[in-house]
């Protein structure tokens, strides 16, 4: 008698066939978890009452959570599975021009991962995320008691120049941050709904129906579904304390105050 998990039914086998993985655990936890926290960090910016976080001490946690995640999604695009990987959905500049004239002649192909559009924005939010994070560390607000690790300053000298445009493009980049995130939301739900291509879905299941993808060379979902379990849990559990320790440890080693 040999170990292993019991073979599936026929009903199960054929459920199993139909679906195609395209999203692992880790990726689609931070990709929520990333959302929370953009939502956390606007609401205690904007809407929290000052005498409920008379410090910003919420907003901060949030800037700090983001930061973690953010460096756990760089691990992650070399250690985790095939579409979570950047060497599979950066695209070059012919891929993005094919795609372009497909999507504007009506035929462009789906993909089981980014296609190359999402790709970009990704790319985009990615970037926009790690400006906002990084520069929140150097913010102070208006009275210079409060706010980042590195925001405070003697309040009878003048700020410095780089930390005063670091303050700017703090408060100024988060309305472009948020309108990059509309446009991802809008062209996620046409997607879904219009080309009924499952983005959406497959970022809370993780599969995707069995079809013909683009980006489906190599055998790669089959690749991304036979690494197993555990193996994928250890990789994730490395990656986020990798990314606590860089962090905080930046943090902690540059002298900022939480």
């Amino acid at each position: 008698m040999t170990g292993g998990t019991a073979p599936a039914s026929g009903g199960e086998a054929a459920a199993q066939a139909s679906r195609i993985a395209v999203w692992d655990a880790p990726i689609r936890l931070y990709h929520w978890a990333q959302l929370a926290l953009v939502c956390g960090a606007y609401y205690t910016q904007w809407q929290m009452s000052p005498s409920a976080d008379p410090t910003m001490r919420w907003h901060r946690w949030c800037g700090y959570g983001i930061l973690v995640l953010l460096v756990f999604r760089l691990l992650w695009g070399f250690a985790g599975s095939a579409t979570a990987r950047f060497a599979s959905f950066i695209p070059s500049p012919g891929a993005i021009l094919r795609y372009a004239g497909q999507l504007a002649r009506g035929r462009a192909p789906k993909f089981l991962g980014h296609n190359p559009f999402g790709a970009l924005m990704v790319s985009a939010l990615l970037l926009l995320l790690a400006a906002q994070a990084l520069s929140g560390l150097f913010t102070a607000d208006s009275n210079g008691i409060f706010g980042g690790p590195f925001g405070h300053f003697d309040m009878l000298e003048e700020s410095p120049a780089w930390k005063a445009g670091l303050q700017r493009w703090h408060h100024r980049g988060a309305n472009i941050l948020l309108a990059f995130i509309a446009i991802h939301v809008l062209v996620n739900l046409f997607y879904q709904f219009v080309r009924r291509d499952r983005l959406v879905t497959a970022m809370v299941t993780g599969v995707k129906p069995a079809g013909d993808y683009a980006d489906d060379v190599a055998g790669q979902s089959h690749v991304a579904a036979r690494i197993p379990a555990r193996a994928l849990t250890l990789r994730a559990i490395l990656c986020l304390a990798a990314a606590l320790i860089v962090v905080f440890g930046g943090l902690f080693l540059g002298g900022g105050k939480l």
